[in-house]
């Protein structure tokens, strides 16, 4: 598979110009003592490929050239009409998709475990947000799956809506039916952008599930950071076929230009090209998924026989829709957020998450069978020593999270409305200016524009931002 990007980088530090132009390090390491002191891994390669957008390299906002070839490739790749290359993240994505496919003012449906950057979106773009909540996991603490069922009664209620944003897979790997969504909103004639940020790998294996791209879903984001194996930041946005904008290409790039910086990193753009075009590698990569799914099911099947942990999905995660290569693990006393932090404090073994319900682990195209094997016997190992904890109580999820907000104003009218300071004991029924979120999983517990209520205030500072009223 050609590589157009990578080679016109390596022809133009080929042709030896003098590089009168920016970045500033002109290709050469300028603190190089200091570099190799604190940051051994970068080398000198990384000064000559970090390039701007000069002659022969195209440019990320209109490309004609090497970039246009090479997201042609990824768009094949993904069996998609078009591909457009994220250097920051999956976020700008999807707040493209909001500023492309709405207008101020419309409506558009939205499950409350959205990530954080949608609430960005909605302040930007103008959209007005019809929240509903998801299937909720109450034993897990999680959210699950949105059911077509779910979306048809909406409509019914909401017959204002103009779309629907759905976030699928979850943090923790729980897809939702997104052809059967799709031919829902295809029905009513709503809009469909998927989040499939932690899904990057779902088009390639069949025993992964279902992916947007390969349903008509309007817009789709993946983050091939997450287990893609592409450096943090890189994302990729995906036009499907059959999608209102599969014409409209460049009404996308204008929404993606409008955020997108107008100096991408030439490293992340290649570091997109190279996995990719990995990912392309159909025999290869089908094979490393293989052996990847495989030993996570062994995993799952010691961890059930050998210690009381609870693994989300068991040894057949994909009867309840999960990526198999997230692991979520619960102790039936032990409360996730101390085991987890002692064990990562104590066998090094770093988690994605914790929470009160359990330890989130994740294995990636870099997770070699080695590192899940050392997983497992340190769990094993660990696990006898938790026996001589005292059972611990766990929040009651339907308290702390799954409730519908009362909404004040809008996330945008919020965000530009005058608001005070004054102590959280005070604040309950005012309406919050800022953001309650933590990230991971970026799941916002409060909004701006929601009037806080009781459950919100253990979360919150000792002095919060209202709105003036």
């Amino acid at each position: 598979m050609t590589l157009p990007l990578i080679q016109a980088l390596k022809a133009y530090d080929q042709r030896q110009c003098l590089r009168l132009h920016m970045p500033g390090h002109a290709g050469h390491p300028v603190i190089e003592s200091l570099l190799q002191q604190s940051i051994p891994g970068i080398t000198p390669a990384t000064y000559i490929f970090d390039q701007t957008e000069v002659e022969g390299l195209d440019v990320l906002g209109n490309p004609t050239e090497c970039l246009q070839e090479s997201q042609s490739m990824a768009a094949g790749v993904f069996g998609c009409a078009h591909s457009f290359y994220l250097t920051q993240g999956a976020t700008t994505g999807l707040q493209a998709a909001m500023l492309c496919l709405f207008q101020p003012g419309d409506k558009v449906l939205l499950p409350r475990n959205v990530h954080r950057a949608i609430l960005s979106g909605l302040i930007i773009s103008g959209v007005e947000p019809i929240w509903f909540l998801p299937e909720a996991l109450g034993d897990w603490g999680l959210w699950g799956a949105v059911q077509p069922a779910t979306l048809e009664t909406l409509m019914t209620q909401h017959p204002e809506a103009k779309g629907l944003i759905l976030s699928s897979p979850t943090y923790e790997g729980l897809s939702s039916p997104v052809r059967e969504i799709s031919r829902v909103c295809h029905r009513h004639g709503l809009k469909l952008i998927v989040d499939e940020a932690h899904g990057s790998l779902w088009p390639f294996a069949g025993f992964l599930p279902t992916s947007a791209c390969l349903v008509s879903a309007d817009v789709v984001i993946h983050s091939l950071h997450k287990t893609a194996g592409s450096l943090t930041q890189t994302a990729i946005a995906h036009i499907p076929f059959g999608s209102c904008l599969e014409k409209k290409r460049v009404q996308f790039q204008e929404a993606l230009n409008t955020l997108h910086t107008t100096s991408p990193s030439y490293l992340l753009l290649a570091h997109i090209e190279a996995t990719v075009a990995a990912l392309g590698s159909t025999t290869k990569i089908q094979e490393k998924l293989q052996s990847l799914h495989q030993t996570m099911l062994r995993i799952r099947g010691e961890l059930s026989q050998k210690t009381e942990l609870s693994v989300l999905g068991g040894t057949q995660p994909e009867e309840i829709g999960q990526d198999p290569f997230k692991l979520f693990l619960q102790h039936p006393r032990i409360n996730g957020d101390d085991w987890g932090v002692v064990l990562e404090a104590t066998d090094g073994l770093a988690y994605e998450a914790c929470t009160p319900y359990g330890v989130l682990y994740q294995a990636g195209l870099g997770t070699s069978e080695e590192l899940l094997n050392q997983m497992l016997v340190r769990l094993i190992a660990a696990h006898k020593t938790f026996n001589q904890k005292p059972t611990q109580q766990k929040p009651h999820f339907w308290e702390n999270s799954a409730c519908l907000p009362v909404l004040a104003m809008s996330p945008r009218e919020a965000f530009f409305a005058p608001s005070v300071s004054i102590p959280k004991e005070q604040a309950l029924d005012h309406i919050a200016k800022h953001t309650i979120v933590s990230c991971p999983p970026g799941i916002p517990v409060l909004m701006p524009g929601e009037r806080i209520q009781p459950h919100h205030l253990p979360q919150m500072p000792d002095t919060v931002w209202v709105i003036c009223e």
